[in-house]
């Protein structure tokens, strides 16, 4: 005689994800569940498995098993964030999560104040988000460049990592004129234009020309020039030519 002896109802549900990051928008995963009895063995094929997510849309559900596996897709939304992803069968389930990164960055910059002295810094911001307003994941890094002034010392390029979708960094210039930012997440660049001028006067030069005036009623044309304290020239005054 045969004696057959079947699983006992699903007691454990184990569900994977492959992938478990991926983009936001419409990619995929592929969710599997293996569904045992108490004492490990695959439940009876056809064994119903039904699938569901936090985010993102999941099919098909249900599904039957086959030597205790069921699976099906997981595709992404245009939020990025975790799906926590669940396979019931009977009264027994489990779960699984699913990271749905930002799409392709698009950076936007800022810098404040955008109109200073070279005595002041600007606090250069990056942002960088997809098309659909999600942060970069943290710890993205930005690249910072600068064609006048520095990021400090003599540093003209460095990089930063994003928390919350932002980088900073502080651009400083010891010299007047117009530095042209440039803030780079992989392969989207964005500019801002810096304004410094000289800073606070810190000395002044007199020029007398002649240095001496003959006789009474004499005359000579001053010149005053006032620099910073980097030596930018802050005012430059000529008195006006003496009259006949």
């Amino acid at each position: 005689t045969t004696v057959t002896f079947t699983p006992l109802a699903p007691f454990t549900v184990t569900v994977t994800a492959n992938p478990d990051h991926i983009l936001v928008d419409g990619s995929t995963s592929i969710i599997e569940a293996l569904v045992v009895d108490q004492y490990g063995n695959w439940v009876t094929d056809g064994t119903s498995v039904t699938f569901a997510t936090s985010a993102g849309s999941i099919a098909p559900s249900p599904v039957a098993t086959v030597n205790g596996k069921a699976s099906t897709i997981l595709t992404s939304g245009t939020v990025a964030g975790t799906a926590i992803v669940t396979a019931t069968a009977g009264a027994a389930s489990g779960t699984t999560s699913v990271v749905f990164e930002a799409g392709v960055p698009r950076v936007t910059i800022a810098a404040s104040p955008s109109f200073l002295s070279v005595d002041d810094p600007s606090f250069i911001t990056v942002t960088a988000r997809d098309i659909h307003g999600n942060d970069v994941p943290d710890g993205t890094v930005v690249t910072f460049t600068t064609s006048l002034g520095n990021f400090g010392g003599t540093i003209t390029k460095t990089t930063r990592t994003t928390v919350g979708g932002k980088a900073y960094a502080q651009l400083h210039s010891t010299v007047p004129g117009v530095a042209i930012v440039t803030g780079t997440v992989g392969t989207d660049s964005a500019y801002v234009a810096v304004t410094f001028t000289a800073g606070e006067p810190r000395s002044i030069t007199l020029d007398v020309d002649p240095s001496v005036i003959a006789g009474c009623g004499g005359t000579a044309t001053a010149q005053a020039v006032v620099k910073d304290q980097y030596g930018n020239l802050c005012l430059l005054y000529t008195s006006p030519s003496p009259r006949d």
